[in-house]
């Protein structure tokens, strides 16, 4: 009867101790197509696969050449963000459940999540 009794208690600390753990955030993380689109006079839009990843509001954007944005998000304004250089970022609407727009002063980011030829 002891022995079951502290059996018991024992399983009822487990499982309000393993209730406290908490899993660590995941990212999402996605192939995608990315457009980039530049507000220089010779208006040059290349276009190339990439992966998209957000974690906790913070943005990453990796091409395939190697290109990187970071976008950290602004606190005071939904949907802003600051790059690495210390530039605002915008993310716009317009493109659905297609994919994100990304908008700099000098430039845009398309990002479509349907690959080319799928």
């Amino acid at each position: 009867m002891i022995i079951r009794l502290l059996s018991e208690r024992i399983s009822l600390v487990f499982i309000t101790a393993s209730g406290l753990w908490v899993a660590p955030a995941s990212a999402d993380v996605a192939s995608a197509r990315c457009e980039l689109e530049s507000f220089s006079p010779e208006r040059a839009i290349l276009e190339e696969r990439c992966v998209f990843s957000q974690r906790q509001g913070f943005v990453s954007i990796a091409l395939d050449s190697g290109q990187a944005f970071h976008l950290s998000p602004l606190p005071e304004a939904v949907g802003t963000y600051s790059d690495n250089d210390g530039k605002t970022v915008y993310r716009q609407s317009g493109l659905g459940d297609e994919g994100l727009t990304f908008r700099w002063p000098d430039q845009v980011i398309r990002v479509y999540w349907q690959l080319e030829g799928e």
